[in-house]
Parts: structure tokens; C-alpha cells; sequence
């Protein structure tokens, strides 16, 4: 198997709104992501891969307006926590060529909801197009 998608348990959104605050509180909210995913990626077995595309599926407890892009801080905490455990050999861009951030209608849940999809590549390719139909019901 070449995909795995995981998902996270609830977390908080590190968003650059976020960041605010003292630095330890900053800090110990990147530690939380990092080690949640590693703990995630190694109970799902998920083998050290050389290259793969990354995806970060959130859905929001409720409709208010966000912007896509403020994922991204939570997703490289993700990626972190991917090299971490042992998946990633490093997060330069020759290791993961590809990073999707996507926002999806909420599920119900009164709490944020986290998928992390990992696509491996073969080496020497082309990034393998990792675009999907999202409905509201997401795997889960």
C-alpha cells in the first residue's frame, strides 16, 4: 500500500492566530501536534517512506468562515511529527514535494476533526496527484 490516511485524534488548530501568547504555551500546542502524529503514524504502521505528498483534512466544528491557509502551520508540525517517528528521512522538498491543505464542511462534531493523508511517490516521479471528491462524510 502506497496511501495511508490517518486520523488524528481531536487537536486544537495551530493557526497563526494562535501563535499568540507566551512562547511556552506556543511551544508545548507544536509539541502536542508533533507527537500526536508520530504516535498516530506508528500505530498505523506506517513504513519509512523516501518521498511522499502530504494532505491535511480538517473539518471545523462549525460554519463560521476560515481561510485554508492558516492550516498551515498545523501541517508543518504534522510533517514534523512524520519525521519524528521515523516515516519522513526529512521535510525539504525533495522529500515531500507536495503539501494539500482542504477544509471540509463540518461532521457534527462540537470539536475540530483531523485526517492525514500520506502519498508515496515513486522515486524519480512525477508528485502523484493526491485531489479527491470530498463530501461532508469524510472516512472516519
Amino acid at each position: 500500500m502506497n496511501r495511508w490516511t490517518l486520523r488524528l485524534p481531536t487537536l486544537a488548530p495551530h493557526t497563526p492566530n494562535s501563535r499568540s501568547g507566551h512562547w511556552r504555551d506556543r511551544h508545548s500546542h507544536a509539541r502536542e501536534w508533533r507527537s500526536t502524529v508520530g504516535w498516530v503514524a506508528k500505530a498505523a504502521r506506517v513504513p519509512r517512506v523516501d518521498q511522499a505528498a502530504i494532505a491535511l483534512v480538517g473539518a471545523p466544528p462549525d460554519r463560521r468562515r476560515r481561510d485554508t491557509d492558516s492550516l498551515a502551520l498545523a501541517c508543518k508540525h504534522a510533517i514534523d511529527g512524520l519525521r519524528d517517528a521515523g516515516v519522513l528521512a526529512d521535510d525539504d522538498a525533495s522529500h515531500v514535494p507536495t503539501v494539500v491543505l482542504q477544509l471540509i464542511a463540518p461532521t457534527g462534531s462540537k470539536r475540530w476533526e483531523w485526517w492525514l493523508v500520506i502519498d508515496a511517490t515513486a522515486e524519480g516521479r512525477a508528485p502523484i496527484d493526491i485531489s479527491w471528491e470530498v463530501s461532508t462524510a469524510w472516512p472516519g
